[in-house]
């Protein structure tokens, strides 16, 4: 019989993203995250993170400290200027206003893409993954040929010009 929980701070934000993600209940995640652990098994993948009427719903995994850098490092792959024979990208621009439209991409490129698909796009302004507020990381902001204002020094953005 157990009457306290040792959960590590990893643990629980999966269980509460899962609740969040999947509006489910996702508590099984951190007690199988617990039991793998207490039993010393190295098999990261958590069995149910949503269990209804003993019927597995939902799979998570458990993010070991190499796999968070591992991603770590795609995010930041995805801010790398890129060569671009369509627009010509300049670091720390911000491009305010003129906005067509809004959508959070997975990198640079996707960003680029997203404004050469549209013909009405000259402009775009990306929020790198580490930008300061992370309610803007990786957000795309697809724009008219005329913007309000250009600002400069603009930590956490690159944007791009048609050429």
């Amino acid at each position: 019989d157990m009457t306290q929980f040792d959960f590590t701070r990893r643990e629980l934000l999966l269980g509460a993203g899962g609740v969040v993600a999947g509006g489910a209940v996702a508590t099984v995640t951190g007690l199988s995250a617990y039991y793998l652990r207490k039993r010393g098994q190295r098999n990261y993948q958590a069995a149910a993170s949503a269990v209804d009427a003993g019927v597995v719903t939902q799979t998570a995994w458990i993010i070991t400290p190499e796999d968070e850098a591992a991603l770590a490092n795609a995010r930041a792959d995805g801010d790398r200027l890129i060569e671009s024979e369509t627009f010509a990208l300049e670091e720390g621009t911000d491009y305010y206003g003129g906005d067509l439209g809004e959508q959070r991409v997975n990198s640079l490129g996707d960003c680029v893409e997203a404004c050469e698909a549209d013909p009405d796009c000259q402009k775009f302004t990306y929020a790198v993954s580490t930008h300061p507020l992370a309610e803007k990381r990786q957000m795309c902001w697809t724009k008219k040929a005329r913007v309000s204002r250009t600002l400069r020094d603009q930590e956490g953005y690159i944007s791009g010009r048609r050429r």
